[in-house]
């Protein structure tokens, strides 16, 4: 059986795309305001933006000064540091409106299971501190190969 998710392409390049699981979506979906308040804020360019936030899995969405885009990426952890990998997308100002404006409304009416799912940290068992621990979703890079 395969694990529910989506796929999300990039406009600029098809070959791009990134799954989100439906714990990664879950996660996805409770910032997505924060990320399009970073994105307006980039566009306009009143202050220094620098935002990243974890959605599972060794995922990240950020938003950062001299990119004109939201990345959504997969990062590793060689040597203890934090690096992006290339699999995941950029999407540019214009595909992330369409983000905001369209696509979630989309899945949530396609999938409605990913609508309402829920992300990993509100299930029983992240109730304990050893339950949040054992998560490798929220814990990757302890569970993981980092080298791959």
């Amino acid at each position: 059986m395969t694990e529910l998710g989506v796929n999300i392409v990039t406009k600029s390049d098809g070959n791009k795309q990134m799954k989100f699981t439906a714990n990664r979506w879950a996660r996805f979906l409770t910032i997505a305001s924060e990320v399009d308040e970073e994105a307006m804020e980039l566009n306009r360019k009143t202050r220094e933006v620098c935002y990243r936030h974890r959605i599972g899995d060794g995922f990240f969405v950020s938003v950062t000064d001299g990119f004109s885009c939201i990345g959504i990426r997969k990062y590793f952890m060689p040597y203890g540091l934090e690096r992006p990998t290339k699999a995941g997308i950029s999407l540019n100002l214009d595909e992330w409106r369409d983000m905001i404006l369209i696509t979630i409304a989309a899945i949530a009416q396609i999938f409605p299971t990913l609508a309402c799912a829920q992300a990993c940290y509100e299930a029983p068992s992240h109730q304990t501190d050893a339950g949040k621990v054992a998560c490798c979703s929220c814990n990757p890079f302890k569970f993981a190969n980092n080298w791959s």
